[in-house]
């Protein structure tokens, strides 16, 4: 499918992609690998990776849902305890729609392969 939208992580390492195929993929950049890939229900929309290069997280909309990862082959054990642990930090989490709280132990944490 066509890709709607790019990001390339912090350290310029990896290049996450959405696309109309309704997958968000995070290639390395040097290989072409792809590292990290995740099939959602609709077309993925926007992908954007946290500026903070202290943290590994990569955020994607498909519809009216946004999907935060944290692709763990992208980062150290280090950095991606970190990240947990910053997601988990007792903040707030609320969809913009419906201005429910959503549970935190309902986001992705691990890859899940996509089909290709």
């Amino acid at each position: 499918g066509a890709v709607r939208s790019l990001s390339v992580n912090p350290g310029g390492q990896y290049l996450a992609t959405g696309c109309d195929d309704c997958v968000v993929r995070v290639f390395e950049i040097t290989s072409g690998k792809v590292m990290f890939a995740y099939k959602t229900p609709r077309p993925v929309t926007s992908v954007e990776w946290t500026p903070n290069g202290a943290l590994n997280m990569l955020g994607a909309t498909s519809g009216t849902t946004l999907y935060i990862f944290v692709p763990r082959v992208c980062a150290t054990e280090a950095v991606n305890n970190e990240t947990i642990k910053f997601l988990r930090a007792g903040a707030v989490y609320r969809s913009a729609e419906l201005q429910e709280e959503v549970d935190p132990d309902e986001m992705v944490e691990e890859e899940t392969p996509a089909d290709e």
